[in-house]
């Protein structure tokens, strides 16, 4: 799973996923503070998109990062912002 920022382009999903993608068609992430884009790859394909509001769940601080499957838990706190963190 990758986590893709608010405000980002196609340029800069290509460059995390390394894979060709067109989230401007997909998603309004590049125009919008209010959601994070998780990516979702199989192999080499996008094989889901899923936009998260920031208020339900914050993930904008993990952007630009991709997760293996195996390493992809997440904590958020039980009170205050719903700031998404990377459980290692």
């Amino acid at each position: 799973m990758c986590v893709i920022a608010p405000y980002s382009t196609n340029r800069h999903a290509r460059e995390i996923l390394n894979v060709p993608i067109d989230i401007e068609d997909k998603s309004s992430i590049y125009m919008s503070d209010s959601i994070a884009l998780l990516v979702t790859l199989h192999g080499n394909a996008v094989s889901g998109l899923f936009e998260v509001s920031r208020s339900d769940v914050d993930f904008a601080a993990l952007g630009g990062k991709c997760y293996r499957h195996d390493d992809s838990g997440f904590t958020v706190p039980d009170a205050g912002h719903p700031h998404a963190s990377h459980v290692e």
